[in-house]
């Protein structure tokens, strides 16, 4: 909590109960005072948004009996904060029921509806634009001791008053994007100012009520290039799950593109889908019931009922959307006891806010400079007003044979040549996956690999390359829909080319779609892509290049792509296995980091097959290794990085020949001579940061001092290569533990780096728990204090979030201390407290380790009186849970 906005509330009167969330515009806390009870006081800076149009929204909302607009109650501003005091609801947003992704009945969205526009047809009578409309933007409230559920406009934030009710008014771009409508979005192209009004919250009702009905928007994806394209085209389609025509003809009239033929809110009150006889007959017989105990009420006397309230029509029944969303009925009762607790009185018309409720987060368009939303559309128009997409036109191109006389096929060139211009320009240095993905499938793949299968080579210029390049130049997901075209026959094709630059750029991206496949099948299988090449002799091709080709950066690519397509399997042309794994051992000690990292890899692959395994071991001298790990690295700093590259070199070598479980004699042979020893010296005295080049994957690696290390290496951040020195001693020393082996060059994020540390502990712990009696002390407890080790594990479990390393720190610290005191009394408190949380987990492995680590604890007696404290009965030995 921020402890200077609580004491500017409690200056005002305001008793800070707890903070409900945080917003684009602020904090909302959780409030009571005597006057008003227990409500949400939203505060935020000045600067964060307009005072104004804040209090418009209150004076506007204010005394008027609607409950469908979140109630403005007070504010107040301070020289650097502004206080808005509001009701809050207690059942989430309106998102919560969308994205629950549960079929909404035509019913249920019709009352949701009705509620929605009447709060909107409120704001525009009285002249206020809400600007922000949105699922996220409508709360659900169901009232204390009621059965009844209303929606609640909220979040005045962007609010703007319309001075005359019946003509538009400037109004600048703000909103959330997906919501916004084509007179906002698209804005006046001449760069006058943009004229909008009430007609900004009709269109984002529209997509509320298309999104309640189909849980999609209306256009392809939510990027801005797509919203614009599909409100330039102005092409709204029908899904083939609507079936009604009634619902859909409201959609269409709320989602009409020109604001001057979009119905108002008012006008969507009178559609046929709110009053026409359908619209009586599904009712729900539960809001009749409703609508009858409040006119009851209010005959009675009860001030508080409202016209809506006595209508069935506007009346939902808590039992009627069950269904749809989750409700937790203690929101409304926990808030009740705050409230009592605080010695407060309830006014009737406040609302009790929800313990879990928060602030839905803006996404607001910040306004920026005319011209350069002007041009951007004018990109966007200039593609979506050709007759065919601009994708088809450039592949059409493509797909012509250069043919005819010179005249003739220059012109030809020319086309295609300005067709890869527009291709480099729209991708150059953009991550535009939506726009990639669909110039893939308006074929221009198709177009520029019938360029590079059919053209003269000669005629192939490097504009053709290059805009291959931009189109692959991305995620891992547009390079397997490219795969998915056959590109590979023109590429290898173009290995053949005369031009250097173009040679490099093929042997690059063949490169690139192959690592793309390689997670896509088992590493234990042939590559996915090896069929593919082999059809077009593409083997052979990559080889030849190998050999002819004398630039360094050909024979180390396609020496990869070899070493990748025959991953778990036999080269079987000898002279191509002894070259390219001569060559691939060599790149290990390449200055290029991604070099190196391929050339692991590629070994990697290429020694899960004995052959080739045979072939790279010819290269692994155990004695020569061992003696370049025990050089002192102590010297002048050109001997000490030589040094360490040499090391580096040697522990690549030995990871790629011993990561195949099978292989325990290799294991043995490294074992025995004296290697592992040294990796381990190197660990727990070497500085950590000379490992950055190699790299950490640390699994399980004994023992405890290099293990405690580690956790706390300063460069530990988010990824991390693998293999590295802990890799090769946890294989050669304890093979794989849990039977889990990782794919020993994938980026793996630190906190599985860390689960792996922590895992590595607690295997060894048990082993060695076995070596002495229950009844006695852990026989490793002496080693890990020595290194700090309980501390540092406490420390772990204390800060980290992550369920399955605190679990394991826990049971680690419960193995230690078996059959002793746990002399820190928050440590004692704290783990004893989650040890015993512990015995009723969903895992039947983490109950029973629980239970295990709390029957040791209690050994000792101020343990036992802690673990049975509140009646908590320890378990028998011998009995797992």
């Amino acid at each position: 909590m921020f402890d200077h906005e609580k004491q500017l509330l409690e200056e005002h009167g305001l008793q800070v109960l707890s903070m409900l969330g945080q917003g684009g515009f602020g904090r909302v806390y959780q409030v009571h005072n005597k006057k008003f009870g227990v409500i949400a006081a939203k505060i935020m800076k000045e600067d964060d948004f307009e005072f104004g149009e804040w209090q418009t929204g209150i004076r506007l909302t204010k005394n008027v009996l609607n409950p469908f607009v979140l109630k403005q109650i007070e504010s107040f501003q301070t020289e650097d904060y502004a206080v808005i005091l509001m009701e809050y609801a207690n059942m989430g947003g309106l998102d919560s029921l969308i994205t629950s992704k549960k079929d909404i009945p035509i019913p249920l969205i019709r009352v949701i509806m009705r509620q929605i526009f009447e709060g909107l047809r409120l704001m525009h009578e009285k002249g206020l634009i809400h600007r922000d409309i949105k699922e996220q933007n409508i709360l659900i409230h169901n009232p204390l001791g009621s059965d009844r559920v209303i929606f609640k406009i909220c979040d005045f934030g962007l609010v703007k008053s319309q001075k005359n009710v019946e003509q538009s008014t400037l109004i600048s771009v703000a909103g959330t994007l997906p919501y916004l409508p084509p007179e906002l979005l698209l804005g006046n192209e001449e760069g006058d100012p943009i004229k909008a009004d009430t007609k900004i919250d009709v269109w984002a009702a529209g997509i509320i009520l298309h999104r309640l009905l189909t849980h999609t928007f209306p256009f392809k994806s939510t990027s801005l290039q797509a919203i614009n394209i599909f409100m330039l085209r102005q092409n709204l389609v029908r899904p083939q799950s609507v079936k009604d025509d009634i619902i859909w003809d409201l959609i269409t009239k709320l989602l009409t593109f020109d604001r001057k033929d979009r119905i108002s809110s008012s006008d969507a009150l009178n559609h046929p889908f709110f009053t026409g006889e359908q619209a009586m007959k599904q009712i729900s017989p539960l809001s009749i019931e409703l609508a009858q105990t409040a006119q009851q009420a209010k005959q009675r006397g009860d001030k508080n009922m409202t016209q809506y309230d006595t209508e069935a029509s506007f009346s939902l029944h808590i039992n009627d959307i069950k269904q749809q969303i989750n409700i937790d009925s203690s929101n409304t009762e926990s808030a009740r006891q705050r409230w009592r607790r605080s010695k407060g009185s309830e006014p009737k018309s406040v609302i009790i806010p929800s313990k879990t409720a928060e602030i839905p987060q803006k996404e607001s368009l910040s306004p920026k400079p005319p011209q350069l939303k002007i041009q951007q559309i004018k990109v966007i128009k200039k593609e979506v007003e050709q007759p065919k997409s601009i994708w088809i036109k450039i592949r059409d191109d493509l797909l012509k044979p250069i043919i005819g006389n010179e005249s003739k096929k220059q012109e030809i060139i020319k086309d295609q040549e300005q067709g890869c211009d527009y291709i480099i320009q729209r991708f150059k240095g953009k991550q535009d996956e939506e726009g990639r993905r669909e110039a893939i499938k308006d074929g221009l793949i198709e177009g520029l690999n019938y360029a590079f299968q059919n053209h003269e080579l000669n005629s192939i210029s490097r504009k053709y390359s290059d805009a291959f390049f931009y189109l692959t130049y991305t995620s891992d997901q547009i390079k397997l829909l490219i795969y998915q075209r056959q590109p590979y026959q023109g590429l290898l094709r173009l290995l053949e080319h005369t031009e250097s630059l173009i040679v490099g750029d093929a042997i690059g991206y063949i490169l690139n779609i192959i690592n793309s496949g390689a997670d896509t099948t088992s590493i234990k299988q042939q590559h996915p892509h090896f069929t593919s090449i082999q059809q077009y002799d593409g083997i052979r091709k990559i080889f030849e290049l190998f050999n002819k080709n004398k630039r360094q950066s050909f024979k180390d690519k396609a020496s990869i792509c070899i070493g990748h397509l025959f991953r778990s399997q036999e080269i079987a042309d000898s002279l191509m296995r002894v070259e390219i794994i001569k060559h691939l051992i060599f790149l290990l000690s390449s200055s290029d980091q991604w070099t190196q990292e391929q050339s692991k890899l590629a070994l990697n692959y290429l020694s899960r097959n004995t052959v080739n395994r045979s072939e790279i071991l010819k290269y692994v001298d155990l004695k020569k290794i061992e003696q370049d790990l025990k050089q002192p690295v102590k010297r002048n700093e050109q001997q000490k990085q030589s040094i360490l590259q040499q090391q580096e070199f040697d522990i690549f070598l030995l990871s790629a020949v011993i990561q195949v479980r099978k292989d325990d004699g290799h294991r043995l042979q490294i074992f025995s001579s004296g290697i592992v020893d040294e990796i381990l010296t190197i660990f727990n005295t070497q500085e950590l940061n000379s490992n950055d080049e190699v790299g950490l994957q640390i699994y399980s690696m004994p023992p405890y001092p290099g293990l405690i290390r580690l956790l706390e290496h300063s460069n530990i951040q988010y990824t991390f290569l693998i293999p590295s020195h802990a890799q090769i001693a946890l294989k050669c020393r304890c093979g794989s533990v849990s039977g889990v082996v990782l794919d020993p060059y994938r980026r793996i994020l630190f906190i599985e780096i860390v689960i792996r540390i922590i895992h590595s502990i607690l295997n060894i712990l048990l082993v060695g728990a076995n070596t002495t009696p229950e009844t006695q002390q852990h026989p490793h407890f002496n080693s890990m204090q020595a290194c700090d080790g309980i501390k540092k594990t406490y420390s772990l479990f204390h800060q980290n979030r992550n369920k399955e390393i605190k679990d394991i720190a826990a049971i680690c610290i419960g193995q230690l201390f078996r059959a002793q005191e746990i002399t820190n009394k928050s440590m004692r408190k704290d783990i004893i407290g989650y040890l015993k949380e512990l015995t009723t987990d969903s895992d039947q492995w983490t109950r029973n380790e629980a239970n295990w680590r709390l029957r040791g604890l209690a050994q000792n007696a101020v343990n036992k009186a802690d673990i049975e404290a509140d009646g908590f009965a320890i378990p028998e030995w011998g009995k797992k849970g």
